[in-house]
């Protein structure tokens, strides 16, 4: 089970990373995926007609727009919680040492990025990955499609994301509030 949860949480933590040559193929994984039926395929049905009807320049220009040239839309969970304040600095530290100590490699995105979250989920036992995901990715995942424009596939993408960690890691009824200091593994 672990293992087939951090490979869905690394496939759209590809997906949710700039396309490359080999996007399309880690997106049909996504779509053959168990964990990814009932209501979450039915909300990434326009994602997958998008990208069955798209040439990969036509998805990497949207995927620019929409997540890279929009401070809405951003997939920087840091930005969505603390805006420029001085806490995401902090949030960008420790999520930086959180990727260290996991050996997560970081990417050209920021420590923050979706992407990086995604993976650091993955490797955290379901207690402390259950209570990430209550503090940070379901707030900022919130704030992100609330602020998408109608029609655009990658808000399918997301809303599957969403239903998936909501599945997965069931909403605790005392989880901290979004701006308490990223737990630091010890």
């Amino acid at each position: 089970m672990m293992e087939q949860r951090t490979n869905t949480l690394h496939v759209f933590a590809d997906l949710l990373s700039y396309p490359t040559g080999d996007y399309k193929r880690r997106a049909e994984d996504l779509f053959r995926e168990r964990h990814v039926a009932g209501e979450k395929s039915e909300s990434l049905k326009q994602y997958q007609e998008f990208l069955s009807k798209t040439e990969l320049g036509g998805v990497e220009e949207l995927f620019t727009r929409t997540f890279d040239m929009n401070k809405n839309t951003c997939l920087e969970i840091g930005w969505h919680l603390y805006g420029e304040d001085y806490k995401r600095g902090e949030f960008l530290v420790r999520m930086r040492q959180a990727l260290a100590e996991y050996d997560i490699p970081e990417s050209v995105e920021l420590p923050d990025h979706i992407s990086h979250c995604l993976k650091l989920v993955a490797v955290l036992d379901q207690e402390e990955a259950t209570i990430f995901v209550a503090r940070f990715l379901r707030p900022a995942l919130d704030v992100i499609l609330d602020n998408f424009e109608a029609g655009n596939p990658f808000k399918s993408l997301l809303r599957t994301l969403q239903l998936y960690l909501d599945e997965e890691y069931q909403p605790v009824d005392n989880a901290p509030e979004p701006d308490a200091a990223l737990h630091q593994p010890g």
